[in-house]
């Protein structure tokens, strides 16, 4: 068996991993490739169009492979033959880049760079013109290449100009000239967006959205009287998402909510595209704001809200049984307003007939009104995070349980933390989530059971609603839609109000969640709250929390009372000790069940999450190292 040859540039390719590798042809193409796009590695076969046989591509395996052919039919029998080499030897992906119709046969990469093209053309060309290659059997047994429209037959081709050359048909140009009226920027993890003037204002869309498609059909009907072809609105988004990733500004689009120094905004999210400007001297509808806001099509519009009016106007829509519950609901709304959190996981609860969808759907519509006001519990992770990136409040009904994975991920809304997973089922590419959402949980039973989900809750018990003061929900919303405008407005108050006194306030202790606590007591002037009355109600609630996440926690339990009868001075030795001691404290069917840690160093886990528990009813906690691991627990003292 001969020799193969090694590829050209091998050293370069050899000397770096995880690198997209760019497949040209011929020596002179490599070098003209390597000056255009410094980024790349790019390699070649020696000995021409049909080397390709000839030559070792196994260096490509596990690598991303782009494959520049020349224009012409030997060049695609080469990338053709490439393709085949490069996923024969496992190239961990494999494309071809479409050369458009326009260029002289033979045009090549070497060609671009003595037409004058820079970096940020080339690497749009990559961008913009990349086709998975279909290699299909032929009649005769064989293998056809990948087509393109300047040697495909069955592609109508344009006629050549006086000069001979070849034109690109004009459609996609037509679409690009459009790009002229419009702004393209790309979001921090590199979505393409448009701001489109549409009538007296402008609006904000993501390149491969529906709105922004007809944005473009629209514009070309109008300046041409003609459809545009699916396939040149496929190739002119490509070459827009390409200069609006490369050339454009980048902003953070902002779902509802947003804020830019000293000013907050609200999307209405209606035909106008007007929002609402807060500050600390109250706040105004403008249009065409600093901030970018982006919708989708499940985003549905909020009232232009009405000055004058009450936060009171809202209690005779919910169903609540204190003021001090009342207050809270409010106090969620309130951070709910705000674009940054930590916001509270509001926790509504109670027996079948209290109300507790209703008063959900109302909450959400008084921010950020949706398509699916409530939806059922997400089914994985990928479930929340698509979710959570394409709406402000993320609510769920008729929870019966609130799962491990599913608490800890209701955590990292609430707080902030990362989600990852893969864009699409079928790449590798991942999809990143990092922010923070305000979260609306109901069901019958309380589902605070988690103590790390349980400080981060606002649980409120809804009362049982009689049946002689019921009414019809359709009554209900009708009176409430009226209402609406002016609760906005006192929501609105609130915020400005917490805007203007937030650099003074001052708390007299800090509880958990303190930025949500700090913010909600700076907008009390606004509500017509009582000043210091919300700290005192939000300690309560978490008192209650405390209480109900001890007695779901069995560990916590009996822990809590062996402490005090066993070791009543404290407790101090290893983990493993007290884990053994403890098992044999409780009775049998209770260390034998599924709840109960059956080894050490799952009770270390267990004990964690019941620290803070612990501490919140006067247990000191501590646990480290000191030659051996150790925990110590000393009891509150007794009362007399």
């Amino acid at each position: 068996m001969p020799k193969l040859r090694p590829l050209y540039n091998l050293p370069e390719l050899s000397t770096l991993t995880n690198t997209t590798i760019l497949v040209v042809e011929g020596e002179k193409s490599a070098d003209a490739g390597r000056r255009l796009l410094p980024d790349h590695v790019v390699v070649t076969s020696s000995g021409g169009s049909k080397a390709a046989s000839k030559t070792d591509w196994r260096p490509l395996a596990g690598r991303h492979v782009l494959i520049w052919p020349d224009a012409d039919k030997p060049g695609l029998t080469y990338a053709s033959d490439v393709a085949q080499e490069a996923t024969r030897v496992g190239a961990r992906s494999v494309k071809i880049v479409t050369i458009p119709d326009g260029f002289d046969e033979g045009w090549d990469i070497a060609d671009a760079e003595a037409d004058g093209w820079d970096t940020k053309r080339a690497e749009a060309q990559l961008i913009s013109s990349v086709s998975v290659p279909s290699l299909q059997t032929n009649q005769s047994g064989g293998q056809e290449h990948p087509r393109s429209g300047a040697n495909d037959p069955s592609v109508k081709q344009s006629k050549p100009d006086n000069d001979g050359r070849q034109r690109r048909p004009p459609h996609r140009d037509n679409l690009l000239k459009f790009a002229n009226e419009c702004e393209l920027w790309h979001s921090p993890d590199g979505n393409a967006y448009a701001t489109l003037p549409i009538k007296s204002h402008r609006e904000n869309w993501g390149l491969r959205s529906r709105e922004f498609k007809r944005w473009l059909a629209a514009r070309y009907y109008a300046e041409h009287q003609g459809a545009v072809s699916s396939q040149a609105t496929e190739d002119g988004i490509r070459v827009l998402e390409a200069i609006a990733v490369i050339e454009g500004p980048c902003h953070e689009p902002m779902r509802r909510v947003g804020e830019l120094g000293n000013a907050m905004y609200l999307d209405l999210a209606n035909s106008a595209w007007q929002v609402i400007e807060i500050t600390k001297n109250g706040w105004q509808t403008i249009v065409d704001p600093p901030v970018k806001f982006v919708r989708t099509q499940y985003t549905r519009p909020l009232p232009e809200p009405e000055a004058g009016g009450m936060i009171e106007e809202l209690r005779g829509f919910i169903n609540v049984a204190t003021d001090g519950d009342f207050v809270l609901l409010v106090a969620w709304l309130i951070s709910a307003l705000r674009n940054r959190g930590p916001f509270p996981i509001l926790m509504l609860h109670g027996e079948q007939g209290s109300a507790k969808s209703t008063a959900s759907r109302l909450l959400r519509s008084l921010v950020d009104p949706n398509k699916a006001a409530i939806r059922s519990t997400p089914k994985d992770e990928r479930d929340l995070i698509i979710s959570a990136s394409n709406s402000w409040i993320q609510a769920f009904d008729n929870m019966s349980t609130v799962p491990g994975w599913l608490s800890d991920a209701f955590c990292r809304l609430s707080t902030g933390g990362g989600f990852g997973t893969r864009a699409l089922h079928t790449d590798n590419d991942e999809f990143i989530f990092d922010g923070q959402r305000p979260v609306i949980l109901n069901g019958i039973p309380d589902l605070t059971g988690r103590p790390d989900l349980g400080s981060r809750a606002l649980p409120i018990e809804l009362p049982i609603i009689p049946d002689n003061t019921r009414r019809p929900e359709d009554e209900l919303m009708e009176e409430f839609d009226a209402a609406r405008p002016s609760i906005l407005g006192a929501l609105l108050n609130g915020v400005s109000a917490g805007m203007r006194h937030l650099p003074t306030t001052k708390l007299d202790r800090i509880p958990r969640m303190a930025d949500f606590a700090k913010w909600v007591t700076a907008a009390e002037p606004g509500l017509g709250i009582d000043s210091g009355s919300f700290l005192s109600i939000y300690a309560a609630n978490q008192r209650t929390t405390v209480d109900a996440s001890l007695e779901t926690n069995p560990v916590a339990l009996a822990l809590k009372a062996f402490i005090q009868e066993k070791y009543p001075d404290g407790f101090e030795g290893q983990p493993a000790k007290l884990w053994q001691e403890l098992t044999d404290f409780v009775p049998d069917r209770a260390s034998n069940s599924r709840s109960w840690p059956q080894a050490p160093n799952a009770f270390g886990t267990a004990f964690k999450r019941i620290s803070p528990l612990l501490r919140d009813v006067g247990f000191e906690v501590d646990r480290g190292h000191s030659g051996d691991r150790f925990i110590r627990i000393v009891p509150p003292p007794a009362s007399g």
